[in-house]
């Protein structure tokens, strides 16, 4: 299939360097949600999922809207300068979170790398597609995603290697990782594209004058409904993987291998960090095909298909408290996600002409800002109050044990198993036939569903 199809080395040097960025950032990013929130994990920070969605909704801020106000800095000021910086500062942000406890120092870490990895995203993906013609860019950009996902499926190994360290070598070992593309950025020329030298006040000219084109606006801002999925698949649902699905019982069945488990009170379980490796595995498997397969297809037809897959995928992911049916959605959702990104890219650097390449890659992440921000603080509330299993056993006990005193959610979970007389996985039992907090994915449903019928909307107006 892709023997009409040559990249220069410059291309696959420009991919290797995302990958070992986007090996960083996963490592971090698998585990960060449990290690924030997750109240019974050894050496984490124990905080509030509420606490975990703020944090969240500042580094989805940061790291989204980076590129969206500086996106066309490299189109000035040149790529390799911008990119060479972009790869310092995310290297101490990562460091940062692994020196920081406290709530002020962590949160501070996570904006020093939410610049940074802001400023590498839109910068690298406007390297990448000098390399790449538009009869290649589908393809192209297919390839991209599929090596990155490649990097990604390895994190979990990665991460956990760090992590039998110290959870902060888990930070450090991304810093360190990163900071290995200084060597590989070293190796590629700086490329004259006959990029414009302005003034870069008028940055926020173009960046303005852009946003008012309604077809540009209107697509961004209905995109903010699929990242706000994908924030849900990334940062909710661990922790309710982690509180809710009792893999245990395929363990044996399936006869997995030690390196793929890990333990909590459920027992010997699946490490929900693999489980992602469903994700970043079809990925690698399927999206050059599939890039193949939607190349002549409207885009448009593209993209109402990747969100319906997204929708359906994430609600069945965590709608049931069976390990198979999570399975099964996150296969789907990842259909869908990688359907949609690689589109999205496709769309907007076709829009953009050589010299605004950046700045129109930067305009994705208003949806990513939007969304990452609307569904971390969204998802943090909904989770904590109707999901998080030691707020409900402490809301259990205020309703049928309203003598018991100083009940707290590191307590509440081993308090109701002791007055009940019943062990972990039966106050499970009991706490989700009482609550169902698999309920919470009912208004991600909502909201994919929306986004759906605006897309349908927005595709009859443009005519795409």
């Amino acid at each position: 299939m892709l023997n009409d199809i040559k990249f220069k080395k410059e291309f696959w040097l420009l991919n290797l360097i995302q990958m070992l960025e986007r090996l960083a950032y996963a490592s971090v990013i698998l585990q960060m949600a449990v290690y924030i929130a997750q109240k019974d994990i050894p050496g984490g920070l124990h905080w509030e999922h509420s606490t975990k969605g703020w944090i969240f909704f500042i580094w989805a801020i940061i790291q989204n809207l980076t590129p969206v106000i500086l996106g066309g800095l490299s189109d000035r000021l040149g790529r390799k300068k911008i990119l060479s910086f972009a790869i310092i500062i995310s290297s101490i942000g990562f460091i940062c979170l692994g020196f920081f406890r406290d709530l002020i120092g962590f949160t501070l870490a996570t904006v020093v790398l939410g610049f940074g990895l802001g400023l590498f995203k839109p910068t690298l993906q406007a390297y990448i597609s000098q390399y790449m013609n538009n009869d290649e860019k589908s393809i192209g950009w297919s390839i991209n995603i599929m090596l990155i996902n490649l990097s990604v499926f390895f994190a979990p190994l990665f991460s956990n290697i760090m992590h039998s360290i110290s959870w902060f070598w888990v930070f450090f070992g991304s810093g360190i990782l990163i900071l290995l593309n200084l060597i590989l950025l070293f190796l590629i020329k700086e490329i004259n594209v006959s990029i414009e030298k302005e003034n870069t006040n008028n940055l926020f000219k173009d960046l303005f004058l852009e946003l008012k084109n309604p077809k540009i606006l209107l697509f961004l801002l209905i995109m903010v409904g699929f990242t706000t999925l994908y924030m849900q698949f990334y940062e909710t649902l661990p922790n309710y993987i982690y509180d809710w699905i009792n893999s245990n019982h395929l363990i044996e069945k399936l006869i997995l291998p030690e390196f793929l488990l890990s333990t909590n009170n459920f027992g010997k379980i699946i490490d929900f960090k693999w489980l992602y490796n469903i994700n970043s595995g079809l990925i690698i498997i399927f999206i050059v095909p599939i890039s193949f397969l939607l190349k002549k297809r409207k885009f448009s037809l593209a993209i109402i298909i990747g969100l319906s897959l997204v929708t359906i995928g994430l609600f069945l992911s965590g709608g049931f408290n069976l390990i198979e049916i999570t399975f099964i959605g996150m296969g789907i959702y990842t259909f869908g996600e990688m359907i949609i990104n690689p589109k999205i890219i496709e769309f907007m650097s076709k829009i953009g002409n050589e010299n605004k390449r950046a700045l129109y890659l930067g305009l994705i992440n208003i949806s990513f800002g939007l969304g990452l921000a609307i569904g971390s603080l969204l998802g943090g509330y909904i989770y904590k109050h109707f999901g998080e299993k030691s707020s409900l056993a402490q809301k259990y006990l205020y309703t049928y044990f309203p003598n018991e005193l100083n009940i707290n959610h590191s307590n509440a979970l081993n308090r109701l198993m002791e007055l009940k007389n019943i062990d972990f996985i039966e106050a499970t039992e009991l706490l989700y036939n009482y609550y169902h907090p698999n309920l919470i994915w009912i208004p991600f449903l909502i909201i994919g569903l929306i986004s759906i019928v605006f897309f349908y909307l927005y595709k009859k107006r443009y005519n795409i």
